[in-house]
């Protein structure tokens, strides 16, 4: 597979991180960088091209919303064709160590392999990961280059999660949002009939969906979830009374919490060590 491996134990520097619209279309520059050039696609699109490892026929890459392209420093790219007029992108240039992926001396298991072309449309979180480095890059903070380190590791992550994790099919996609809306609201306990509403289906199609996925109800799953949370609450929390906690994590009271808490741990939450 052509591509980079990225480091992240180790830190990269970011040179420049911008946001460019092109009124006018323009083909990509012919040039050879000795950084790494990063490109999202926010609109249009653009034909872009980067010779392989070892030289040859150059490899031709077309952008559209959503799209990542990772250019490797030290390889020669370009474009022949103007990006459509409008074309936006948000732009990192990248210094630090890379590593072309299909080399026959496979990079040591701390790098992170990333293909060339990542199709990053259904991955939000890489685009606010990409907007979040270049509004850093244009602050004035002691803290600047801290973060733009951070922000860019987790990028790479992102990057790694949308090239690797498969595409959730509708369904699992439902479960998410509705598993995302539950750790949200610990404090709240929701009937089946309030979160069905809530997601505009029946009950019995919640249901039906969520146990699927998830192998229990979503009573069971909130059950679950919020004594795991009080455990580590009570644990992280040793002064805090029962009382509260139930209120935090949406118990009627202490008694309701510590009969189910000991259902499930064997042990009343008063014990703070429980199994």
């Amino acid at each position: 597979m052509d591509g980079t491996a990225f480091d992240p134990s180790v830190p990269y520097e970011i040179r420049e991180a911008y946001h460019n619209t092109f009124v006018t279309g323009i083909p990509h520059p012919n040039r050879v960088m000795e950084d790494h050039d990063l490109i999202y696609l926010l609109e249009g699109e653009w034909e872009i091209r980067q010779e392989p490892p070892g030289g040859g026929e150059p490899d031709c890459y077309t952008l559209h919303e959503g799209d990542v392209l990772i250019l490797e420093a030290g390889r020669h790219h370009d474009g022949l064709r103007p990006c459509r007029d409008g074309t936006r992108t948000v732009y990192l240039h990248v210094h630090g160590p890379g590593h072309a992926a299909d080399s026959a001396d496979m990079p040591t298991p701390s790098f992170l392999p990333l293909g060339t072309f990542l199709p990053c449309r259904r991955s939000p979180e890489v685009l606010r990961l990409f907007e979040a480095i270049a509004e850093q890059f244009a602050a004035v903070s002691p803290l600047r280059e801290t973060r733009l380190s951070a922000l860019f590791q987790l990028l790479l992550a992102a990057l790694w999660d949308a090239e690797h994790t498969p595409v959730p099919s509708p369904n699992e996609e439902f479960v998410q949002n509705v598993v995302r809306f539950l750790q949200e609201n610990p404090h709240r306990f929701f009937q089946q009939k309030e979160l069905a509403a809530h997601f505009f289906v029946c009950e019995k199609t919640l249901s039906r969906r969520f146990s699927a996925v998830m192998g229990e109800t979503p009573c069971q799953f909130q059950r679950k979830y919020r004594l795991e949370a009080v455990r580590a609450f009570l644990l992280s929390h040793p002064d805090v009374s029962l009382r509260q906690a139930a209120a935090n994590f949406g118990f009627c009271d202490e008694f309701h919490l510590s009969k189910a808490y000991k259902q499930r741990y064997g042990v009343s939450p008063g014990n703070r060590h429980a199994p």
